[in-house]
């Protein structure tokens, strides 16, 4: 019996924490009152020393699609991007240092959910707008 109990919790917690898709937790202050069609890929990059350069390409849908969005040579950790809503993004982030190239690649497709409970007016929220390609070592 108490193994079911912890197999259902555990289930549970895995399902809400599993993915930011989820959105079964959201903070009332993001909520938009008039749905978007536009939104801010956020991108994060590492930032170190030992790097000389990062080269940021956005491209619009899969990689092999090669539909060049945006290039971008950031300056900072995190970037924010203007694209579209519903629609795939993938990003790669060059990092030229001198060790040598390092490439790393994610995608996102940014979202809107209509949520008419959670706060005190109905309300739009986004999510999926973060792309993580820092480099973990």
């Amino acid at each position: 019996m108490t193994k079911t109990v912890k197999l259902i919790i555990l289930a549970a917690l895995v399902i809400i924490f599993s993915c930011e898709d989820s959105n079964l937790i959201n903070n009332c202050s993001d909520c938009k009152p008039n749905e978007p069609v536009s939104a801010k890929l956020e991108v994060k990059i590492s930032v170190n020393v030992s790097r000389t350069s990062v080269m940021l390409n956005v491209w619009e849908g899969n990689i092999e699609d090669s539909v060049l969005y945006v290039t971008s040579y950031p300056l900072g950790t995190i970037t924010e991007i203007p694209v579209t809503i519903n629609k795939l993004y993938t990003v790669s982030a060059t990092y030229n240092t001198l060790k040598g190239t390092y490439v790393t690649i994610d995608s996102a497709t940014p979202r809107v959910k209509y949520e008419e409970n959670l706060c005190k007016e109905a309300c739009y929220f986004l999510y999926d707008t973060k792309v993580d390609l820092r480099i973990k070592y």
